[in-house]
């Protein structure tokens, strides 16, 4: 066998490859198209969502039709006027004449 024979086997051995990785790609393709089309309607499926739990349908409720908790849900606008509350809370309250705790003073 003289090396272009060889070459002649290799690139037939790699079209075989190639026709069986085919229908992946166009499986893959399709599967990515779908996914960014998730991803597109997914705001609106959240925004819905809470719009029908506002509406008076439970989660539970959902559920059993079938609409599954959005994955992300959507950002709540401040009240007007309103501050927003500190995550750690409140200070807690000093009593006069004890050291603060964790402290040794």
């Amino acid at each position: 066998m003289d090396a272009h024979e060889i070459l002649k086997k290799g690139a037939e051995l790699q079209a075989a490859r190639h026709a069986a990785l085919e229908p992946l790609a166009e499986v893959l393709a399709e599967r990515l198209r779908l996914e960014k089309a998730l991803a597109e309607i997914e705001p609106a499926y959240a925004k819905a969502y809470v719009s029908a739990e506002a509406g008076g349908w439970s989660v539970e409720e959902l559920a059993l039709l079938g609409a599954g908790e959005p994955a992300k849900r959507p950002r709540r606008k401040p009240k007007a006027g309103g501050k927003a509350p500190s995550p750690s809370g409140p200070a807690p309250a000093e009593i006069p004449g004890q050291a603060p705790v964790g402290t040794n003073a």
